[in-house]
């Protein structure tokens, strides 16, 4: 009996997770952060109708969504103290679908940067930056700091988009 009590007694010494703080960011972190969007194609046919077979065909094409595509490397420096980041990033932006005589000279692939700052936050699975929330999976984490986190959300601006990305503390 006395066993079981002490046994008891160790159990309630031992930290449980689900109760644990959200991991902080903090520091400089080498990222990535990308953005996917679907294609979405606006297909008409058409009937032919001068021959004695009624052959259809595809009549027009018309892009709705071509597939937009932003690649970016980024220094964002995390200050808890405030919940802000920096951040400084280049990288390519462009359309994965690329129709001749329907896409514009901007969809080819660019070079894009920019730099900025926003607020940010952590919780336990998630990351909101920007006002972006993120699921988020924390790992290496030293003394309250994750050294990883890689995080996807649904743009929700551009729901047909895909924001994936990953950063590394330096």
């Amino acid at each position: 009996m006395r066993k079981a009590l002490v046994l008891a007694g160790l159990a309630c010494l031992i930290p449980i997770r689900a109760i644990a703080a959200a991991p902080k960011l903090a520091g400089t972190y080498a990222m990535t952060y990308n953005e996917f969007c679907q294609v979405t194609l606006d297909v008409a046919n058409g009937t032919d109708t001068d021959s004695t077979t009624s052959q259809s065909f595809v009549a027009s094409i018309t892009t709705v969504n071509d597939g937009k595509i932003s690649i970016s490397t980024a220094t964002a420096t995390f200050t808890p103290k405030t919940g802000t980041v920096a951040l400084s990033a280049t990288g390519t932006k462009g359309s994965i679908l690329i129709i001749p005589g329907l896409s514009g000279t901007n969809e080819t692939m660019a070079p894009q940067s920019f730099s900025g700052t926003a607020p940010y936050s952590t919780t336990t699975t998630t990351f909101t930056m920007n006002g972006v929330t993120f699921d988020a999976a924390y790992g290496m984490i030293v003394l309250g700091v994750a050294k990883y986190v890689s995080f996807t959300a649904i743009d929700p601006a551009k729901p047909a988009c895909v924001i994936q990305g990953t950063a590394m503390h330096q």
